[in-house]
């Protein structure tokens, strides 16, 4: 799975755009993350290195796309919002 594979390159969330990108050298990210939303950036990147499944990108995408969505509507990076993500996410990606 790369970058290319993607049907489209980008999100919109709300009125904000978000790239989607792959994981590289420049990013200042830990390399052990599967994705990161950059939200000053507004960057998805996606770490397809460690990507086993091809399942594991929608997860990733809806995850980071979640943290964008709680960006926007003005919620904050606490531990709270990680955890809410986390099982919202696994959860929609068992219904959809």
């Amino acid at each position: 799975m790369k970058l290319s594979d993607l049907p489209v390159k980008y999100v919109r969330v709300g009125f904000v755009r978000y790239e989607f990108r792959k994981f590289s050298k420049v990013h200042p990210f830990r390399d052990d993350y599967k994705g990161v939303c950059d939200k000053a950036a507004r960057v998805i990147w996606i770490n397809f290195g460690l990507l086993a499944k091809p399942e594991d990108l929608g997860n990733v995408l809806l995850h980071e796309i979640r943290h964008a969505i709680f960006d926007f509507a003005g919620l904050d990076g606490s531990a709270s919002e990680e955890e809410i993500i986390d099982l919202t996410t696994n959860i929609e990606c068992q219904v959809i």
